[in-house]
This record gives C-alpha cells, structure tokens and sequence, in this order.
C-alpha cells in the first residue's frame, strides 16, 4: 500500500506532504527526545541558526554543555526534563547560531508522543527586534523627567511597574518600591494628602475618567517634595484585574516659586494699601493746607507756595497710578472679562475735565453701547492718556480729541492732542516702564500702566504723529 492509500475512507497525508508541511510553518521547531537530543528540525530553525538538519542532530551542536548549543543555555537540560514531565513552559532567552551572533528568542517547550515515543517540541521565535524596541522604551522611560507607572487599585497602590527617575525623585530603589517594601500610597504619599488623593482617585475611577492633582510625598532622606500626578483606570485585557497607569514628576520648585510670587503679591498688597490710604490721605491733607495759606502769603512767596501745590497734586495722581499698577500686578486672567465701553471712557474723560479747567476735551460723536475685554482698570488706561495729551501740551489752550470706532470684532479709540507731538524715535519706548515724556513732571509710569493693561486685555496700543500738531494714540480692544 502506498502512503497515499486511503483508510477507512479518508485520504491518508504522506510522509513528504507532511514535511511540507512542517517547513512552512514561520516558526522555528525543534523536536528532542527525553534526553533533550534533536531528532528533527523545519527548514525555518536552519534558517535561524545557520546549521543544517543533519548538524541540528549533532550531539555536539545540541548538548549544553558544548558551548556552541542554537538556543540552550545551562538550564536547557532541566527545562526540558520539566517538559518530559508535562510542565509546559515558555520563556525567552539568548540564542547563538553558527557565526556565533547572539539574539533574543522566545521558546515555548511542550510534550507530546510519536510513535508511543515521548518528544518534547520545541517552538522558537526570533524576537530580537522586539527586544530592541523594549530597550529604547526603557531608554525612553528612562529620560523622561518623572516616573510612568502601572499599579493594582486598592490600599497602597501596591506597584507593578516603576519606570523612569523613580530613584531620584523618591530615593528608594525600583526593586523596592515594585517589591512592596515600600508602598507609594502608605509610605511616600504625605499624610495630609493620602485621603484627599485617595478619594481622587476613587472617584475618577467609579466614573472612568482620567485624575489629575498635585500633591506632597516624603523621600527616602525625609525631604517633602511636590508632585504632579496624571492617571487614568485600566482594565486587563482577559485577566480579572483592574490597574492604574500614569505618570508623576517632581513639581517642587514650580510650588516653591508659586510661593514666593503669592509673598511678594502679599508685599504687594501691603504697598498698595500704604499707597493708596497712607501717602494720598498725607497729600491730600497738605494740599488742602497750602490752598488754605494762599491768603495769608506775600506776593513774593506765591512762586513757592504754587510750585507747593503743583508738588502736591503730581504726588497724588502718582499715588493713583501706583495704585493702578499695583492693582493690574496683583490681577489674573480670571479678572478680565467684558465691560462697558461707555461707563469706563465717559467717567476719564469727566475726571480729566474736572481736574484741567483750562484745557478742551471733546468727544467727536457719542460713544457706542459696546463691551470690550477688559476690567475695572480700563478707565485708567483712557485717563492717563487723555491727561498726557494735557499734561504735555505747549498750546496756550490744550485740547484733547476722542474718537470711536467699532468694527466686526474690534473697537479703536483714537485720542488726539494739539501738542508738540512725539519723535519717532520716541513713539515705542515712551510705552518703557520708567520712560518719561517731554519735559514730565511725573515718574514715567502712567504710559507703562496703559501698555500693561492693553497686553493684559489682549489688545494693541501705538502712536502716531496727528495733523497738522500733535500725537494719535490709538486703542485696539477686543470686542466681546
């Protein structure tokens, strides 16, 4: 009977066919004896190894103590008594072929029989590439500036894996923060946070939603540090087990320099109280005494007595500006928003009339109901410019031209002095924290505050040469 004969009506595969077949197969196989000898090999293990079948089945190629064995390695007798045995096993290791080039392998050993003969195959895979990329994620891992985590839920957080600058930010080792023997929520978690972190954590797993929070951990030398944590809830794919993976890193000198800018907004503060009750209330109080003395002073002491007054009423709109200032320092994002156009640029110009009897400030047509991005502060903005078109005018009559104009998305104000104007050499850094204008009596800050204010608004202040005398300041502000 030939070995194609059928039996019992099925079609018998024949010896050659079933070779074929095994030389398909992607996968290196290897099959030994109970002793570990090869007895047969694919074509895809000479491929790997560089050996022929016939060299496969040397005992000196195979046996591990020769030194120059394809995939065995001292433990390869054991493991394959362990096969013999039924104990199934997958593993990797490094393998070596003929030119002796060394590369990772993943071997997976099981029993079988053949011909009532027990055999153990042996099914190998080339896994070097994988290996490589493992090696460049650690790398990777490695340099991040922090730690990428995996860890089971519940007390402790007890830690699967720890990757990245774990020893430098904690202290410990990874083998001892992944052993257990130190616990990331018992143990390095502050004791002040570890129930506010916890319920976190709880919280944002029940509704499955990434956690994200700073918090304080004590180090292996006792030090406090800050970090900052991001995370989310995982499950394991076909294992009952629900993980949590993230990344932390060291925020500490971030909190220290939050810190020290919450102090000095606090010094801050303290100044601005002084400026604006203490120093004003002083200048107000000698203002009104030296009016009070012009009745009573010689006609050859009025000179002084004026340049008194003039003194005095400079000291108090800088105390208004300083304060100003000290209000947009101590000012966040959150205190910007929309505000009438109207209110704000109606009450500067009311106040700069009031103050300057013999100056002209008119309005070319009535100011538009609109609201544009800013805050409380925008009247100073309008006021210090209104008054510079005064305060440095050589006219005999100082007159001031306000203008609107809304567009789609913006609205311009233009104020208009009769003055001397502005070089161009001067038209950007008079903006300068400190510059100050022709001949000008003050300190130089007011157009600072205006260009401060208009950047914190996110608009656009300039100047330009107005005609025939004079300077153009422009106001760009979002339209809200």
């Amino acid at each position: 009977m030939t070995d194609d004969t059928p039996v019992g009506g099925q079609e018998v595969i024949s010896a050659s066919e079933l070779q074929t077949v095994f030389d398909s197969i992607h996968d290196a196989i290897i099959i030994h004896d109970r002793e570990g000898n090869v007895v047969e090999a694919n074509q895809a293990a000479t491929d790997m190894y560089g050996y022929s079948r016939a060299e496969l089945r040397n005992e000196e190629v195979v046996t591990p103590s020769s030194g120059n064995p394809p995939y065995t390695q001292e433990n390869a007798r054991k493991r394959i008594e362990r096969a013999v045995e039924g104990e199934n096993q997958t593993f990797e290791w490094q393998g070596r072929d003929s030119d002796g080039n060394v590369f990772w392998e993943e071997v997976s050993l099981a029993r079988t029989a053949v011909g009532g003969e027990v055999r153990v195959i042996a099914i190998i895979r080339d896994i070097d590439d994988r290996k490589e990329a493992e090696r460049r994620f650690e790398t990777l891992i490695d340099n991040l500036p922090g730690i990428v985590y995996r860890c089971r839920t519940g007390p402790g957080w007890p830690m699967i894996f720890v990757g990245g600058q774990s020893e430098e930010l904690t202290g410990y080792r990874t083998e001892t923060i992944e052993s257990g023997d130190v616990s990331w929520g018992d143990d390095l978690v502050h004791p002040d946070d570890r129930e506010r972190i916890r319920e976190a954590v709880e919280s944002a797993a029940a509704a499955d939603e990434p956690f994200e929070f700073t918090y304080r951990i004590r180090a292996a030398d006792g030090e406090t540090r800050w970090v900052w944590e991001r995370g989310q809830h995982v499950d394991v794919p076909r294992r009952p087990m629900a993980v949590l993976e993230g990344f932390i890193t060291d925020v500490t000198e971030r909190k220290r320099y939050e810190q020290q800018l919450k102090e000095q907004r606090d010094s801050l503060g303290v100044l601005n109280q002084v400026v604006r009750h203490d120093i004003r209330n002083d200048m107000t109080v000698a203002r009104g005494r030296a009016n009070l003395l012009e009745a009573h002073v010689e006609e050859e002491g009025h000179a002084d007595l004026e340049a008194i007054q003039e003194a005095t009423e400079n000291a108090i709109e800088l105390t208004k500006t300083a304060r100003d200032l000290s209000r947009t320092m101590l000012s966040t994002e959150a205190d910007v928003g929309p505000v009438r156009l109207d209110r704000h640029l109606r009450a500067s110009i009311e106040d700069v009339r009031s103050k300057f009897d013999g100056a002209v400030v008119s309005v070319d047509d009535p100011i538009p109901d609109v609201r544009v991005r800013g805050n409380d502060l925008l009247e100073a903005v309008f006021r210090n410019l209104i008054q510079n078109g005064i305060v440095h005018n050589d006219k005999e009559v100082p007159e001031v031209r306000v203008s609107v104009m809304h567009t789609d998305g913006e609205v311009t104000v233009t104020i208009e002095d009769n003055g001397p104007g502005i070089p161009d050499n001067r038209k950007e850094v008079i903006f300068g924290k400190g510059e100050k204008g022709l001949d000008s009596p003050g300190a130089g800050i007011g157009l600072y505050l205006v260009r401060t204010l208009v950047d914190q608004y996110g608009g656009d202040v300039r100047v330009e040469d107005a005609d025939p005398d004079g300077a153009v300041f422009v106001v760009s502000l979002i339209a809200e």
